[in-house]
């Protein structure tokens, strides 16, 4: 029997599909074992299975393998090592890790305290929605700005609060107390600019 090249060709698709999805499903189901594993207190399994996923990149491995050295769970504690785990994994995008990249370069831990870089890691998981973040981000501003915004500080308190973190809606309602009521209709107008546009405008 003889076969045309457009035959051959997707036999070849055909098989690497298949090689493809037999590939992600092995994947998934080591990281449901290192999850497993994980929950279950077996941190040696779980540093087993997770370790692989997480050299490949996987930022979902990466960023359970930086609450295992974090915390010194079946590893020594080392926190230069999570601080490189929460990096990886953020770097590839994963919101969570983001946002603790910002508190790890704020308060120092495992890494060099740098104020710019923890406004930048918070910014880019409050632009995604991420709701300490953008609490973290307001504190910055309210605290640490140069010169602090009270404006801002309010805004992103108005935002985390809408996305369900109820200390900020308190943390906004105390800062009302120091800004005029021109400023905090400022605010408000910010806030709702900033979750209209998806976080594109921001007042940055």
């Amino acid at each position: 029997m003889t076969y045309s090249l457009a035959q051959c060709l997707k036999q070849s698709l055909q098989i690497i599909i298949l090689l493809t999805l037999t590939s992600k499903h092995a994947v998934a189901q080591d990281f449901n074992k290192g999850v497993n594993a994980y929950n279950s207190h077996d941190y040696a399994a779980a540093l087993k299975e997770l370790t692989p996923l997480a050299n490949s990149n996987d930022p979902d491995a990466q960023a359970i393998l930086r609450l295992i050295y974090r915390r010194g769970q079946g590893a020594a504690k080392d926190n230069k090592k999570s601080f490189a785990w929460y990096m990886r994994a953020a770097k590839q995008g994963h919101v969570e890790a983001q946002a603790l990249v910002g508190g790890f370069f704020e308060s120092g831990v495992g890494v060099l305290q740098d104020d710019g870089q923890a406004f930048e890691w918070f910014m880019l998981a409050a632009k995604r929605g991420h709701a300490e973040a953008q609490n973290r981000l307001a504190s910055i501003n309210a605290e640490k700005g140069t010169p602090k915004d009270e404006i801002l500080a309010y805004m992103w308190w108005s935002i985390s609060a809408a996305n369900g973190k109820t200390t900020s809606a308190k943390l906004r309602d105390m800062t009302a107390d120091i800004l005029k009521s021109n400023e905090i209709a400022q605010a408000k107008a910010l806030a709702r600019s900033c979750m209209n546009s998806n976080y594109a405008n921001c007042g940055y």
